[in-house]
């Protein structure tokens, strides 16, 4: 979608206006949905999408910001159905992109590539999708070993966008799976010299260098990678892995620490997070951590395990 079509109305009393209205009027509301999508508000903008869609249910323009809203809320499942609904009523690159988009995310890979392809077909060849479409279309390809077809993609996709960093950390993890580590390295470091602060061209970095048995390159290349990025999940399952092989916890701990802090961490995470504590000898530390968890998820027998056992120390 296009953010640039969002009116640039003010959301100062929408909601009043909104109560004021004595009959359906699927405009006034569209356009009040679309002031809201404009603030961030997509629960209440599909409230008033929905209402819309009653008195028409073939508003294409609708249906389309129902997807967006979707989209944004990530919920990818209805964001799909919805769009699946436009590519009907209005076929072409847009709302098949959307789609396929969707079901990428979602790892219906299939589907995927289905409606990628329905893009190239009716595709104007200056569309900003097309990169995208490409580079999409050879990581579906790496998934099933394909690496022919994957190469063949990336190619088309580079010479639509030369200088894309994340192409060519694409390529790179491409000649991993490939076994040609140097080329590889080649890859990883095209992608850094067009943006250094690209966190995944890093962790590729590191796990070749740990493979060739490199250790200490590869800690400087995986901590590069979490410095710019603590979120990159890769990057600290990696950490949390050789620290417990080397039985080297401190920045492992340090780092999960910062990780927790972010939005994108789950219980689970909490979970690893209490187990590296045990593994260091912070017993007590342990014991609350799964104190935590408990009270929070109750049903989680792994973490009262833990607890009992940390417990056991604490007492001895």
């Amino acid at each position: 979608m296009n953010p640039e079509l969002k009116p640039d109305a003010r959301l100062e009393n929408v909601n009043t206006k909104i109560s004021k209205v004595t009959r359906f009027d699927s405009d006034f509301l569209y356009q009040n949905a679309l002031v809201l999508i404009d603030h961030g508000d997509y629960e209440m903008a599909l409230n008033l999408i929905e209402s819309v869609l009653v008195d028409n249910p073939n508003y294409v323009d609708a249906i389309r910001w129902k997807g967006y809203c979707y989209k944004q809320l990530n919920k990818l499942e209805l964001a799909s159905q919805e769009y699946v609904k436009l590519a009907y009523l209005k076929p072409g690159e847009e709302s098949y992109f959307e789609v396929a988009e969707c079901f990428y995310s979602l790892g219906q890979d299939d589907l995927a590539k289905e409606y990628y392809q329905k893009a190239l077909d009716v595709i104007d060849y200056d569309s900003p999708y097309l990169f995208v479409i490409y580079k999409k279309l050879g990581n579906l390809c790496v998934k099933t070993q394909d690496f022919d077809g994957a190469e063949e993609f990336y190619n088309k996709a580079y010479v639509q966008n030369a200088h894309s960093d994340d192409l060519f950390v694409n390529y790179g993890a491409l000649e991993i799976q490939k076994e040609n580590l140097d080329l590889a390295i080649d890859r990883f470091k095209q992608a850094l010299d067009l943006n250094k602060n690209n966190d995944k061209a890093w962790v590729g970095l590191a796990l070749i260098y740990r493979t060739k048995g490199d250790y200490e390159l590869a800690w400087a290349d995986l901590k590069s990678a979490l410095d710019i990025n603590i979120k990159n999940a890769t990057a600290m399952k990696l950490c949390i892995e050789w620290s417990l092989q080397e039985m080297e916890y401190d920045f492992a701990i340090e780092t999960l620490e910062k990780f927790l802090n972010e939005d994108s961490a789950t219980v689970d995470w909490m979970y690893t997070y209490a187990g590296l504590l045990f593994k260091s000898g912070d017993w007590k530390k342990t014991r609350v951590t799964c104190k935590y968890i408990i009270e929070k998820f109750p049903a989680y027998q792994a973490a009262l395990d833990l607890y009992k056992l940390a417990s056991k120390q604490v007492d001895i």
